[in-house]
């Protein structure tokens, strides 16, 4: 990508994310992808749908997020946690 589209434009990149953590995944993606440093802002407020899959990708004493190597932004199962939240489920048979 070059110089990224942030440098490009010659502005700074900082997205904010209140939602889920999926969401919040694909944001740190995009923001990565543009090229350069730039902030992410996460809502500090009670949130399982996106603490559960963001906490194990914060090193709390940098506040750095990282990034997962793993195909669909590193999200491979639902965590247990949010077992409370499914509304449906379908289960195939191998």
């Amino acid at each position: 990508m070059g110089r990224g589209l942030r440098q490009l434009a010659g502005r700074i990149y900082c997205p904010h994310f209140l939602g889920g953590g999926i969401g919040l995944a694909a944001l740190a993606e995009i923001l990565a992808a543009v090229g350069s440093p730039g902030l992410l802002e996460v809502d500090v407020n009670p949130n399982p749908l996106r603490s559960s899959f963001a906490l194990a990708r914060i090193d709390r004493a940098s506040g750095a997020w990282h990034l997962s190597s793993a195909p669909g932004h590193g999200v491979v199962s639902i965590p247990n946690e949010l077992d409370s939240f499914v509304s449906h489920r379908i289960e195939t048979v191998a």
